[in-house]
């Protein structure tokens, strides 16, 4: 053995083939990145994180106020989980409509403007 490049006890290979190994993990790794409907599921799976997160934020911070007011501690935890189950949906009709359902919607809004720049609709 030469004392340039021990071998690794565990795995019998050398230093150069170890770093070898490791850059074709890591390519093969970065190579799934490369899909077409990454960017989608990175969305979509950091969406559900976020939506995860929050509602156990929510259940931990309601549970302990409603407690402390002798009411049910999933009250709050409750509410927001209707949110979810009707803003999901919402989300995926909103993620499949074309722009131009967008603009169509938005047309009455921007005529119900008063000539003062105030919105008429909040009165």
């Amino acid at each position: 053995m030469s004392a340039a490049a021990p071998a690794d006890s565990a795995t019998g290979l050398r230093g150069s083939q170890q770093a070898r190994g490791a850059a074709g993990r890591l390519s093969g790794r970065l190579g799934l990145l490369d899909r077409p409907l990454t960017s989608y599921y990175l969305v979509l799976g950091i969406t559900m994180l976020l939506l995860a997160l929050g509602l156990v934020m929510v259940l931990s911070t309601s549970s302990a106020a409603a407690l402390d007011n002798g009411g049910s501690p999933y009250a709050g935890f409750q509410k927001q989980l209707l949110g979810v189950a009707i803003g999901l949906p919402l989300m995926w009709l909103a993620a499949r409509s074309s722009p131009a359902v967008f603009r169509a919607a938005a047309y009455p809004r921007s005529s119900a403007s008063s000539p003062t720049g105030g919105s008429c609709w909040c009165r």
